[in-house]
């Protein structure tokens, strides 16, 4: 079976930068993550960076009316389909 990228961490030289998550490294890479790791624990700013990203990120797409919007068309669309 092929790898899955891990996500969420730093890059560490070796992955696919995402600027909202950190990068991707290929599963079972432990030397890989233990470099994201070690960049993470000297480098403070990027910490607070990755942090700000994140948060934005979720209140962006995490959003109470975003959600029961997108929940209310889906349910609209689901019964729709069932003749209701």
């Amino acid at each position: 079976m092929p790898s899955r990228p891990r996500t969420g961490r730093f890059c560490s030289g070796r992955c696919r930068r995402w600027p909202w998550r950190g990068c991707s490294d290929p599963a079972g890479d432990d030397e890989s993550a233990a470099a994201a790791i070690d960049q993470l624990l000297r480098d403070a700013g990027l910490r607070a960076r990755m942090g700000a990203a994140g948060a934005e990120r979720a209140l962006a797409q995490y959003d109470a009316d975003l959600v029961m919007a997108s929940l209310t068309s889906l349910y609209e669309t689901l019964a729709r389909g069932r003749g209701h």
